[in-house]
């Protein structure tokens, strides 16, 4: 017998939307998403409907991650860790970049529908395949720390960000699918210096920080989610990577 533990998400949407706010919230992670991506719109699009999928279809995996590369400063660590933990609560996790090494453990995905690892690098192909069976797959094979290798049942979907554009991914896999790609604002998009780019990062401290105050208010989050589980998605159009 298989049993449904699911009790839904920890945040409920708002009854009542209050269009002010809400225009005032999207309007926010439209910039965060923004400089993930170089003001792209197509991606910042594509974001939330990945984002969407995951809240609307918690029982079925979209066959894609997010990667985000770029320098520090811009927003990476702050969707990964903050934007979705505050939504997600305890079925947030982070996971270190040696999950992605010869030594995979499955122990940062079990219980959770998120899992965020920051600093991303693969090393190895092998390392390369066992995260693909996680992107696609929800019994996948592994081990928790002293205890035998099982398949496991896991919904955790995984973003990934890194300060370097070669994650050591070979080109087959690049083209594999399983990987979506966004390059976030650095020194060439803003065709300044290091120093200059560094400078303009801290401007975004204050701003960055308004929004985590924000994230902590109910009715921001319930209002995220009544967007999110009220876009229109397609499985057609998470999984594309035109």
């Amino acid at each position: 017998a298989v049993f449904n533990t699911w009790r839904g998400w920890p945040v409920k949407p708002t009854d009542i939307v209050d269009p002010i706010l809400m225009a005032d919230v999207i309007g926010r992670l439209d910039r965060v998403l923004g400089y993930l991506t170089q003001d792209k719109e197509t991606q910042i699009d594509w974001i939330k409907k990945w984002f969407a999928w995951i809240f609307q279809h918690p029982g079925e995996k979209q066959q894609i991650a997010w990667v985000v590369v770029g320098e520090q400063g811009v927003g990476k660590s702050w969707i990964g860790n903050i934007f979705t933990k505050a939504l997600m609560g305890g079925l947030w996790g982070s996971a270190s970049p040696k999950v992605m090494d010869g030594d995979f453990s499955v122990e940062p995905f079990i219980n959770k529908m998120f899992t965020f690892v920051d600093e991303a690098k693969f090393h190895s192909e092998s390392g390369v395949d066992e995260i693909k069976k996680l992107i696609r797959g929800i019994d996948v094979p592994g081990a928790e720390k002293f205890q035998s290798a099982r398949n496991y049942r896991l919904f955790s979907r995984i973003m990934f960000a890194s300060n370097r554009l070669d994650l050591g991914i070979g080109q087959a896999n690049v083209q594999d699918r399983a990987l979506f790609y966004t390059r976030a604002y650095d020194r060439e998009f803003r065709n300044c210096t290091e120093f200059e780019f560094r400078t303009w990062a801290e401007t975004l401290k204050p701003w960055f920080q308004e929004f985590t105050n924000m994230m902590e208010r109910r009715d921001v989050r319930e209002h995220l989610m009544h967007y999110f589980l009220n876009l229109p998605v397609s499985k057609f159009e998470v999984e594309s990577i035109k």
